[in-house]
Order: structure tokens, then C-alpha cells, then sequence
């Protein structure tokens, strides 16, 4: 009984083997390479991050070898630099202390319902 099992679980192994390394040869997604040979989209991710947990997966059977390996890209990003701290063009002191800084293009509505909040706090 488990030469058989254990058999079973080899069949499936080798089968999800050979779809990843199918898909991974293709420029389609998981989901269309799944919908075209109609797979199971939540088994093929199962089986594929089974493998990618194993790490490098090297499998040879028959004549058949599969290799499954998780691919990483170097990306460069552009650093930016800090914006310049620039003065406030109004500043309100707050009778408990609280500074209100703000700019000239700051939003008076948002400042009149801030104010209010802010007042009721004081």
C-alpha cells in the first residue's frame, strides 16, 4: 500500500514538474498557461512553491530532466534626494502650545476644520 502511495505521489510530482518547467519557458501568466491546458491555478502555485521551498529542484526521471529555480533581477533605483525644508509661510501658536505650520497653497476649508478640531482640544 505505501509503494503505491509513494508511487502516486512520484506520478504527480513528475507531472507538476514538467508543466512548470513548461510555463517557465513561456511569456504567458500561471493563469493563462493553467486555463490552457486546464489546470488547477491553486494546485500549480501549491506544487510550484512546494518546489521553490525545496530550493534549487533538480529531478531527473527517465530521460526527462526538470530543473525549477526561483529567478531574481537586479533593479537599480534612483535615489532622491530629501526635499529642501523650506520655511512655512503662516505659523498659528495654539493657546496649549500646538504650532499650526502651513504653506500658502494649503486648502482654507481644511485649515477652518482643523482649527475648529484643534481649538476644541485646547
Amino acid at each position: 500500500m505505501a509503494h503505491a502511495i509513494s508511487k502516486s505521489l512520484d506520478l504527480k510530482k513528475r507531472f507538476w514538474f514538467k508543466h512548470i518547467r513548461r510555463w517557465q519557458q513561456t511569456d504567458i501568466t500561471q493563469l493563462q498557461y493553467c486555463d490552457k491546458h486546464k489546470l488547477s491555478l491553486a494546485a500549480f502555485r501549491w506544487w510550484r512553491t512546494r518546489f521553490l521551498k525545496d530550493g534549487d529542484q533538480q529531478e531527473s526521471h527517465e530521460s526527462d530532466q526538470v530543473v525549477v529555480s526561483s529567478h531574481f533581477a537586479e533593479v537599480t533605483l534612483p535615489i532622491k534626494a530629501e526635499p529642501e525644508v523650506t520655511a512655512f509661510d503662516y505659523e498659528i501658536a495654539l493657546p496649549n502650545k500646538t504650532q499650526l505650520r502651513l504653506r500658502h497653497n494649503c486648502d482654507p476649508q481644511v485649515v477652518s476644520r482643523l482649527l475648529s478640531v484643534l481649538g476644541a482640544a485646547c
